[in-house]
């Protein structure tokens, strides 16, 4: 399991749009808020990585980009091994921004 590293923010322009990006670590796992314009909460999922398989729900359900959200705590619970909870305050994302945001957010969790 990787250590907590706390704190991070990033600001991240994706074909023309800003995405804020926040990550509090801690040691079982963190917490993700991306927000476009206004730093807001959104929907949310949390995502539990146990033995081989990540096991993901709604918590406040999206209106839309679940799919987006759905992969990202995903992929992050997996490669932290441990537990995320993410929360989005965006709008109708293409599949090269979602794999920007991503990209984004795998370095900030390293």
């Amino acid at each position: 399991m990787n250590p907590p590293h706390g704190l991070g923010e990033k600001s991240v322009c994706v074909e023309g749009r800003t995405f804020s990006l926040r990550i509090l670590q801690f040691q079982n796992g963190c917490f993700v808020s991306i927000s476009e314009g206004e730093e807001r909460l959104g929907a949310v999922v949390a995502s539990l990585y146990n033995k081989s398989v990540p096991t993901t729900t709604q918590v406040i359900p999206s209106k839309s980009e679940s799919l987006f959200m759905r992969l990202a705590a995903e992929r992050l619970a997996t490669r932290l091994n441990g537990i995320v909870l993410l929360s989005a305050n965006i709008q109708n994302i293409s599949a090269e921004m979602a794999k920007g945001i991503m990209s984004e957010l795998d370095m900030m969790a390293l």
